[in-house]
């Protein structure tokens, strides 16, 4: 629940109880979890290196068991990882690993946050691909120009098919935290393809459904651009 909710606090400190147990007990799948959800959330508080370590240390240990149940989960936390430490190749690897097993094994319930992560990641790679614009320009090359609008123009496109996916199979199973953050990115894409009126009936939908009094960072955030993209706002 504290994961699904993203509160990182809640989600570190029950990994803390959880490790302490695992090891008494001697429940080395538990144990690779705990290490797993305690990586994300050092990745989450910043601790980028030391949280993808601590990540791919339980997914080693994960794999080395022969386990396959919630993989989905420890990839989608370590792409996450590597995209907020600007390895965005890694991140889309780890991304289309997750993907493939959402397809190829029962472990399906993290597929809308991966379609998510994986827009993020497409867009992170058309920021990345605006430097080799720039780069471009001093060369003073149209032909370089003209390919590097491409790329980027191609790589903002499969972000937003992303996001849609994300939202649809979010939909699907009624998974209404992972919609929530599916409507967010999408919202957010929205806005900066000005197209508020669209993004403003997306997120209040799902913001409604959620009602008043319900409280999470990611209800903080939707609520915050929710807020922006007011006519009032504007």
């Amino acid at each position: 629940v504290e994961l699904l909710c993203r509160n990182v606090d809640g989600a570190r400190q029950l990994a803390d109880e959880l490790v302490a147990c695992t090891a008494e007990n001697e429940f080395p799948y538990w144990r690779a979890f705990a290490w797993a959800v305690h990586g994300w959330a050092r990745v989450c508080d910043g601790e980028l290196q030391a949280g993808i370590a601590e990540l791919e240390r339980a997914r080693a240990v994960h794999r080395e068991m022969g386990a396959g149940l919630l993989s989905t989960h420890f990839l989608c936390w370590l792409a996450e990882g590597r995209m907020r430490a600007g390895e965005i190749a890694a991140g889309l690897a780890a991304v289309d690993d997750g993907l493939l097993l959402t397809e190829t094994t029962l472990d399906c319930s993290y597929r809308p946050e991966l379609w998510r992560l994986k827009g993020e990641l497409c867009l992170a790679q058309a920021g990345g691909e605006g430097s080799n614009a720039s780069a471009a320009r001093a060369d003073d090359s149209k032909v370089q120009r003209a390919r590097a609008r491409q790329d980027r123009a191609a790589a903002a496109g499969r972000a937003e098919d992303c996001f849609r996916r994300a939202l649809e199979t979010a939909r699907e199973t009624q998974a209404r935290s992972l919609e929530l953050r599916a409507a967010t990115s999408l919202a957010r894409w929205l806005q900066r393809s000005r197209k508020n009126s669209d993004a403003r009936a997306l997120l209040g939908e799902i913001c409604q459904w959620f009602g008043p009094d319900a409280t999470s960072p990611d209800l903080s955030d939707a609520r915050a651009l929710l807020q922006q993209l007011s006519p009032a706002a504007r």
